[in-house]
């Protein structure tokens, strides 16, 4: 966390702003406490980005399925307005670290600790397509790791196929090296797309780097390696669904894999992170203006 800028928030909605979480392409986050004192994580649109019509609408896109979707292996909706006049969404705080930090930390992650956390992220995918949602944009980012398990984040730009349901935008959207091949020609989506994302995600997770930049030959474990290699298969009809990647993990699982256990240097960060947010840092004091020079009369020698 970061303290507060003098320009920043105090209270959005009925949150009480304590610290900057970090910023998005549209949206800074901000770390709070609602009116019954619960912790939140607020995001909420830059100025610039609500002033644009297609924008609004988005976000408005991201609150009705994040409403959807929220639940056990997702952040809940704890409040939104986004017809402010500069729209936010505030969901239950999560002290974690996104699996793009841990890679960071740790440069890749170990067998012992990708499969569990692939079991995870394949309960929560079906959870979410059990829902219409296809969420579009999987990639390391938005896998947050926590003491109970991995969670999924950022619907902004997720497909709603339930009957009736306003159709997705057909320009393409998502993000170069993780989003599948349909996607990325602004073809038709489906859960097979999310599949091919969490394919690329683990890659990173197994190599430090998304699968357009190679690797996957690298990884040592071959259960690992078929598992990712098919859902990566450009074709979305040849790709396993959600229930094949659950049975393929229950397999691994009954083999005596243990749970997900992270390492201890993502735990101690999680840690951290839940301190900082019973602590968060003191907002920084507006620069004080400056004191006018007083006036002196000076008399001219003739």
């Amino acid at each position: 966390m970061r303290a507060l800028e003098p320009h920043d928030p105090r209270t959005v909605g009925r949150n009480r702003i304590l610290a900057r979480i970090g910023a998005g392409g549209m949206a800074m986050i901000y770390f709070g406490r609602s009116g019954s004192g619960r912790p939140v994580a607020v995001k909420r649109m830059h100025a610039e980005f609500a002033r644009e019509p297609e924008y609004r609408e988005r976000f408005r896109h991201e609150v009705a399925a994040t409403r959807t979707v929220s639940g056990r292996y997702s952040p809940g909706v704890l409040d939104a307005d986004p017809d402010a006049a500069l729209p936010w969404l505030a969901t239950q705080f999560l002290a974690s670290v996104s699996l793009r930090e841990a890679v960071g930390l740790l440069g890749q992650l170990p067998p012992d600790v990708v499969f569990p956390l692939a079991a995870g992220i394949v309960e929560a995918l079906a959870s979410v397509h059990g829902t219409g949602i296809v969420h579009l944009d999987l990639k390391p980012a938005n896998v947050l790791l926590t003491a109970d398990g991995p969670r999924l984040i950022d619907f902004g730009i997720a497909a709603d196929l339930r009957p009736g349901a306003t159709p997705a935008g057909t320009e393409p959207a998502g993000t170069l090296g993780f989003m599948a091949p349909e996607q990325e020609s602004g073809g038709p989506v489906s859960p097979a797309s999310d599949v091919y994302s969490f394919g690329a995600t683990l890659a990173y997770a197994c190599t430090g780097r998304p699968p357009s930049d190679g690797g996957v030959d690298e990884i040592t474990d071959d259960r690992l390696r078929t598992l990712i290699s098919g859902c990566l298969r450009p074709d979305a009809s040849t790709r396993p669904t959600v229930p094949d990647l659950a049975a393929a993990l229950d397999v691994v699982r009954a083999a005596a894999q243990p749970a997900l256990r992270l390492p201890p240097v993502v735990t101690a960060e999680i840690d951290r992170r839940a301190s900082e947010a019973a602590s968060p840092p003191v907002p920084i004091p507006p620069t004080p203006a400056p004191h006018p020079v007083p006036y002196t009369h000076l008399t001219l020698p003739t």
